[in-house]
């Protein structure tokens, strides 16, 4: 017969194999959603928009040519014109 300790565990565990059955299904989702036409993750211009749409090594995470330099004019800025 178990103990109390051995229960206890096992209820730990089947809740643990729930969540991580949950987030192997967020992960599908996630690659479903890569599908869809990529976007640029601070504009949210689409990639038929844009000229350049920079992926980062981050999965989902891109950057638009038009981002790229507005930011780097706020660098150039905060720098002093330096570039």
């Amino acid at each position: 017969m178990p103990t109390e300790v051995e229960r206890a565990r096992d209820r730990y565990l089947l809740k643990l194999r729930k969540v991580l059955d949950v987030i192997a299904d967020v992960t599908e989702v996630s690659h479903v959603q890569m599908e869809l036409p990529l976007r640029c993750s601070f504009c949210h211009k689409g990639c038929g928009i844009v000229k350049v749409l920079v992926s980062s090594n981050i999965a989902g995470l891109h950057i638009c040519d038009e981002c790229i330099s507005a930011c780097s004019k706020i660098v150039n800025e905060v720098n002093g014109g330096d570039t």
